[in-house]
């Protein structure tokens, strides 16, 4: 009644312990097991210290950070998460003007590093008025003063620039409270400076209302615009998609513990050993031309083309190791899911059915990242390590690519969406869906189907959520997508479905972050 041609299921024959039959040897001949091929005890060594280095290393180079750059890295990212709330009010107060309601819902905002609260001040400008920017910007002078001591040995304490923008500020919202709407006292020096330091914010602060330079407010209440649509439209997309992806996957779990599910994961057999060598080789390969490019000046102006050049040739050589070492490219292929699976022309579909069961998954990773950080606060203030009242708010580090999305040009995003919707899902599912999951469901399969496939799913998973530049906060968010992408290949045996569910999200991201974070 069941199909099971070349196929593991924990409710098969395979793996259930059956009577000897016409085909087993005689009980007085002991079977000579296949001899083993590969360390997989030094490739995790190495593995293990390849991850454990790579975790230093982006620590280090952090602190290598000129006070320039950490300042500028910093100002970004905490102007990141306030540009996104407050492009999305704006845009609402567009559609359903209500003041009052949406400036008292941005109160939450005012907090947070200086910057933040520079941000909030031309929100109040805007919503509120000039008055309400100037009470403000008196408060943050009280409170400013009042931590002045504090200030003083810290991180946070105020720039130069910063004091500057200060003045700036209440230069320009006197101007417009007195009707000068052309802001006559603020230099075209100081707007420049406004623009630089505050992003999007000091262009608002620079268009008000019924101001000289409509074509340029115009232009900041669309950016606000597209982020509301765009937020919009994705609860509308994925929110359908969500509870659709939830049906799937209890439906996807019933039928696999039942054993009623056709699933294409082997173990391999005596050479599983050879891809943990691979693995652990594709790691340091990929390491070292990613970091090694650093120490070279001209490297930089290339990031992109280096990343992509050494992610294909990372796995190239990784793919090329199995067959160094006596396993057929043919047994390869077939072990780690480098083909087209059972079903060709239904493999990319199903991705795309799989990447809603991700969606279920990744909420439950969001919860969890929540709660981690409350609890990071709350230790914190348990331990008498509360944060400074300037400090930024505790927060996933954005990863990278979204700083190059803030000030890229079409070339380099087309270079991004390249990246991460056809290399980066090309690479890391080959690798890590396909090469380390085929190692670790051949190591645990003596512990049965179930303990197998769901201690393969987690190591993989979280071996990859850590080594991406997010920071441990948010790797329960990285370790539910990839542990939705491991359950498809389970499933389907091929990394194909992976690849296209795992593109489709990087790319409904870049998106976003683009629709969002654009000026």
């Amino acid at each position: 009644m069941h199909d099971f041609d070349d196929a593991y299921s924990p409710g098969s024959p395979e793996n259930r312990s059956i009577a000897r039959d016409e085909f087993a040897p005689p009980p007085d001949v002991i079977p000579v097991e296949a001899k083993k091929l590969g360390h997989p005890v030094v490739a995790w060594i190495a593995i293990v210290a390849l991850v454990c280095l790579m975790f230093i290393v982006r620590i280090v180079i952090s602190k290598m950070e000129t006070p320039g750059e950490e300042a500028a890295h910093a100002k970004d990212s905490s102007l990141v998460v306030i540009g996104l709330q407050a492009k999305y009010v704006l845009g609402l107060a567009r559609f359903a003007p209500s003041g009052k309601e949406i400036y008292a819902s941005l109160q939450a905002l005012n907090t947070g590093s200086l910057d933040q609260r520079l941000a909030f001040v031309t929100l109040a400008g805007e919503l509120e008025g000039p008055e309400e920017a100037r009470t403000q910007l008196d408060k943050l002078r009280d409170k400013l003063e009042e931590h002045k001591k504090k200030l003083a040995d810290s991180n946070e304490k105020p720039t130069a620039e910063q004091e500057r923008v200060i003045d700036i500020l209440d230069n320009l919202y006197q101007d417009y409270g007195n009707g000068d709407l052309k802001a006559s006292s603020v230099s075209a020096k100081d707007r420049a400076l406004l623009q630089e330091e505050l992003g999007w914010f000091g262009k608002l602060a620079l268009a008000p209302a019924k101001g000289p330079d409509q074509a340029a407010r115009q232009e900041i209440l669309d950016s606000a615009t597209r982020a509301f649509i765009a937020i919009i439209a994705g609860v509308i997309l994925v929110l359908p998609l969500g509870i659709g992806g939830l049906v799937g996957l209890v439906l996807f779990l019933i039928f696999l513990f039942s054993g009623r599910l056709r699933t294409g994961v082997h173990p391999v057999g005596a050479h599983g050993g050879v891809y943990a060598e691979s693995f652990a080789l594709y790691l340091f390969l990929f390491s070292a031309l990613n970091f090694g490019s650093l120490l070279i000046p001209s490297a930089k102006e290339w990031l992109l083309a280096v990343n992509m050049g050494a992610a294909i040739l990372s796995l190239l050589l990784a793919l090329a190791w199995p067959v160094l070492r006596g396993v057929s490219w043919k047994q390869v292929r077939e072990d780690v899911g480098f083909n087209l699976g059972r079903q060709p022309v239904l493999e990319p579909a199903i991705g795309v059915g799989g990447y809603a069961m991700t969606l279920p998954l990744l909420a439950v990773g969001v919860l969890i990242m929540f709660v981690l950080l409350m609890l990071v606060g709350g230790f914190q203030q348990l331990l008498g390590n509360a944060p400074d009242e300037f400090a930024p708010k505790t927060a996933p580090t954005a990863h990278p690519i979204v700083f190059v999305l803030l000030q890229s040009d079409w070339w380099t995003r087309l270079q991004i969406y390249i990246l991460a919707c056809i290399v980066a899902p090309l690479v890391e599912e080959t690798m890590f869906r396909g090469v380390l999951y085929s190692h670790l469901r051949e190591a645990t399969a003596k512990f049965g189907f179930f303990l197998s496939m769901l201690f393969s799913c987690l190591g993989v998973s979280f071996i990859f959520a850590v080594i991406h530049p997010q920071g441990l906060l948010a790797v329960p968010v990285l370790m539910a997508l990839a542990l939705g992408f491991n359950l498809v290949r389970e499933w389907r045996g091929t990394v194909l479905p992976g690849m296209v569910a795992h593109g489709l999200n990087n790319g409904l991201v870049i998106t976003l972050a683009i629709m969002l974070l654009g000026d």
